[in-house]
């Protein structure tokens, strides 16, 4: 059965930044699926989950 998967990367600093850049990563990956904190990371996700299902993931923090 084939599911979505999507890979994202928290606490990106601009050293890995930069190398992810120089490799073509960050355009590969999608530039909005960086963040710089993983509170930046996790609120991004739970507002994404609501929009498309209509409701909070279950377990996100309220």
């Amino acid at each position: 059965m084939a599911q979505d998967v999507v890979v994202a990367l928290a606490r990106v600093k601009d050293d890995l930044r930069h190398d992810l850049d120089r490799f073509g990563l960050t355009e590969a990956l999608g530039p909005d699926l960086l963040f710089p904190t993983l509170p930046t990371a996790v609120a991004t996700y739970i507002r994404d989950f609501e929009a498309r299902h209509g409701r909070p993931p279950s377990g996100a923090p309220g």
